[in-house]
């Protein structure tokens, strides 16, 4: 016997309201002009993305999806590492009420084909040429699957000459027919139980915990100009939410890295105010500025520095009060250490 238990949330998300409103909402509250997005040009180089050039880049590539033939509820794949293309696309396939079923970077052509005939996915979009060889191979085996685009060969330009033939008033009434509890995504498990299972999450789902995060973490995805350098994979529902978190808010800049090859360049040159990582990621930048420093003076400076975080953090995080001595000494690692860091 199985019983079902639910509570009311404490956010409020209207029945008209979409992922593609939080991009809406947004430029509402802050126009056209303010920055919302950075895209790699090349190790430590960015170029900014206005929200009325997202926007427009948005509005376009969902002109393209509505020309190919993608209606409400129809399954597209992306198929590619976190980049700035998959954001555009992102919200532009819940702006016409199509799911987005992504498919990680990293898996086997066996495992796309899988996930693609399980959901029947209809287009699919990968990065780089490598991946759309991975999908080429198994296209015969998919049967659903009409035709594979690629990001390296400009697929959201291909997608905004395609949507020319689409008018506003179409585009518009497609909009206008995505609600909230229609479906937005379906993500597929790592399948460490068995084989991977599709999950099914509404616009709903994710508006209301991207509201939650709002109330609860404010201070980060809020206030004072927060920038995200988002580099984990948008496959994950957790890099996701963030990424809406950022976008949604009023000065969120989110920059797109494809990879972590330059990571501590494009720290520094990208100077984001919060990160979405795992622990390897940051044992990486640990270790790098541990071998710069080295086994002498600086060595065991580097290392007095990172117990002085350490016990700073622990005092933070039992919600205690920092002594003289422990204010003096972070301080002072601020300086030499904490900042190269």
């Amino acid at each position: 016997m199985i019983s079902e238990y639910t509570s009311p949330g404490d956010v409020a998300v209207n029945d008209d309201e979409t992922l593609y409103s939080l991009l809406t909402e947004r430029i509402a509250r802050t126009g056209n002009a303010t920055t919302i997005a950075a895209r790699k040009t090349g190790p430590g180089a960015w170029s900014s993305i206005t929200t009325g050039e997202f926007h427009r880049l948005v509005l376009a590539a969902a002109k393209g999806l509505i020309a190919f033939g993608v209606g409400k509820g129809d399954a597209v794949t992306l198929f590619s590492a976190t980049r700035f293309e998959w954001g555009v696309l992102d919200f532009a396939l819940a702006a016409i009420g199509a799911v987005n079923v992504p498919v990680y970077d990293t898996d086997s052509a066996a495992q796309a084909e899988r996930i693609i005939n399980d959901s029947g996915v209809k287009l699919a979009v990968t990065d780089n040429r490598e991946r759309y060889d991975r999908l080429d191979s198994i296209n015969d085996r998919c049967p659903g699957l009409q035709r594979i685009l690629m990001m390296d060969g400009n697929a959201l330009g291909a997608l905004e000459g395609l949507g020319v033939s689409v008018s506003d008033e179409e585009l518009e009434a497609r909009i206008a027919d995505t609600h909230a509890d229609d479906l937005a995504t379906i993500v597929y498990t790592s399948g460490s139980t068995g084989a991977p299972k599709g999950v099914e999450l509404t616009h709903r789902n994710f508006l209301s915990v991207v509201r939650t995060g709002y109330e609860c973490l404010g201070e980060v995805l809020c206030d004072n100009h927060p920038r995200l350098l988002l580099f984990l994979p948008l496959a994950h529902c957790f890099a996701r939410y963030i990424q809406y978190c950022s976008i949604g808010s009023d000065d969120g800049v989110v920059g797109y890295l494809p990879d972590t090859k330059s990571l501590l360049p494009d720290l520094r040159s990208f100077k984001p105010t919060y990160l979405l990582g795992v622990p390897r990621v940051f044992e990486k930048v640990y270790n790098a500025a541990s071998r710069k420093a080295g086994t002498g003076f600086k060595g065991r400076i580097f290392a007095q520095a990172a117990q002085c975080a350490r016990e700073w953090s622990r005092t933070e995080q039992d919600g205690g009060k920092h002594s003289a001595s422990q204010r003096a000494r972070h301080a002072m690692f601020e300086t030499s250490v904490y900042r190269a860091v």
